[in-house]
Order: structure tokens, then C-alpha cells, then sequence
């Protein structure tokens, strides 16, 4: 999952340390998800988009996968 958390997080003036204060996660876990290294929990999601005031499908996403079409001969 790839996601905007640390533009928002910037955009909204606080640290890693203060974000992840008011959501109630680690710092290095706050730093893990902004990376797409893990994908937080349904809770901590939406307490992240709710600290940074934006919407999750503007925050998180999953990036379109294109699939090649193959044609096999039988």
C-alpha cells in the first residue's frame, strides 16, 4: 500500500514523534508506514487520516497493477 501520509503529515506541521504521540503508535512504526513498509491497521489508519485531516482514500492507496494480456496457441 502506498500512501501521501508524510506530505500530510508536513503539510500539517507536525514531527514523526508528535504524530505518532497522538495516534498512539511508535515513532518507528509511524516511519515504517510512511515508507508503504507496513500497512497500518484499520484503527490507526483512520486515526492518521483524522490527525492530518484528510480523507483515507487521499492519504492511502494501492497503485494500479497492469496486467499484460497473453494469448497462448493450443
Amino acid at each position: 500500500m502506498e500512501n501521501k501520509l508524510k506530505e500530510a503529515r508536513i503539510q500539517k506541521g507536525f514531527s514523526q514523534k508528535q504524530l505518532a504521540s497522538i495516534v498512539g503508535i511508535t515513532r518507528p512504526a509511524l516511519s515504517n508506514i510512511e515508507r508503504g513498509e507496513v500497512a497500518p491497521g484499520s484503527i490507526v489508519l483512520l486515526k492518521l487520516c483524522k490527525a492530518v485531516g484528510k480523507k483515507v482514500e487521499e492519504i492511502f492507496f494501492i497503485p494500479s497493477v497492469l496486467h499484460e494480456e497473453h494469448k497462448y496457441d493450443i
